[in-house]
C-alpha cells in the first residue's frame, strides 16, 4: 500500500507553532489525532508518523536528490544535521566500494 502524503499537509508537523496560519493550526492538530487510524486503517503496525519523515529523507537522498534541496524540505537549519541524521550508505554503495579497493589491490 502506498501512502501519498500532500506536501503542504506533510511539511505542516516541521514548521514552527509560531508561523503557522490559524487555518493550519486545526489540520496539524487533526493528523496527530488522526495518526492512529490512519496507521490501522493503512495496516502499517506500530509505525510513528516521525518515521515516515525518516523514510521520506532516506528515500530522497538515496534517490540522488541534493542534500541541501532535502534540507530545505525538513527544515534543518544546517546541512550538517541533515547529513548526520540521515544519510546511510545503500549496501549497493558499500558493495561498489568493496569492490574497487578490491581491484585496486589486485
Amino acid at each position: 500500500m502506498v501512502i501519498t502524503f500532500m506536501p503542504p499537509a506533510y511539511m505542516m508537523m516541521y514548521i514552527k507553532r509560531a508561523e503557522v496560519s490559524a487555518h493550519a493550526v486545526p489540520l496539524l492538530l487533526n493528523l496527530q489525532r488522526s495518526w492512529g487510524a490512519i496507521r490501522k486503517a493503512a495496516g502499517l503496525g506500530d509505525i510513528r508518523f516521525h518515521d515516515l519523515r525518516y523514510t521520506c529523507v532516506t528515500l530522497l537522498l538515496n534517490l540522488g536528490v541534493p542534500p541541501q534541496v532535502v534540507r530545505d524540505i525538513v527544515g534543518h537549519s544546517d546541512i550538517e544535521v541533515t547529513m548526520t541524521i540521515y544519510a546511510h550508505l545503500s549496501l549497493d554503495d558499500k558493495r561498489s566500494a568493496l569492490t574497487k579497493l578490491g581491484s585496486a589491490l589486485t
